[in-house]
């Protein structure tokens, strides 16, 4: 297939890199709140990413995995650089009123980083636990242990 052909067939290679931040801005904007906790970090961790796509020049084969891989460590290094003492004092969203909503908002917040970031791919992106496999590049069953492990640290927390 030339490239006429493939173009044809991939919608991807014919959208433009503003078109990625118009389509992708809002979810990968949740993810990274959910992941940080604060809605200014996390947009600019999602601008930071696609300034970083920007500057490769290059067309990935699947601009929204790309995209949410790249906020994803970005969203990890600023954990890392923030540490954890600025991570247990992160604010509860304003969009969330519901009582129960605010309590889990803030235990999830305490989680360790590798519990909250699988967390938020898995709940508040909906992805399976291969795909935020691939995303966070933790082995599967890494994946898997963290997600219950947070799950089961929230009930307790919760109760």
């Amino acid at each position: 297939m030339n490239e006429i052909e493939q173009s044809a067939h991939d919608p991807a290679i014919e959208l433009e890199p503003q078109d990625w931040y118009l389509q992708h801005a809002d979810a990968l904007v949740r993810l990274a709140h959910g992941i940080l906790g604060s809605p200014h970090a996390a947009q600019d961790v999602v601008h930071d990413a696609f300034v970083k796509v920007l500057r490769t020049r290059a067309v990935p084969d699947r601009p929204e995995q790309y995209l949410r891989t790249a906020v994803v460590n970005l969203c990890r290094d600023r954990m890392r650089r923030e540490g954890v003492a600025r991570r247990a004092a992160m604010q509860v969203p304003s969009s969330l009123h519901d009582p129960e909503l605010d309590t889990t908002w803030q235990l999830l917040q305490t989680l360790p980083p590798k519990q909250r970031t699988c967390l938020a791919l898995k709940f508040g992106e909906d992805l399976t636990e291969r795909q935020i496999s691939e995303i966070t590049g933790f082995p599967l069953g890494t994946v898997k242990t963290n997600i219950s492990r947070g799950l089961k640290r929230l009930r307790k927390e919760l109760r």
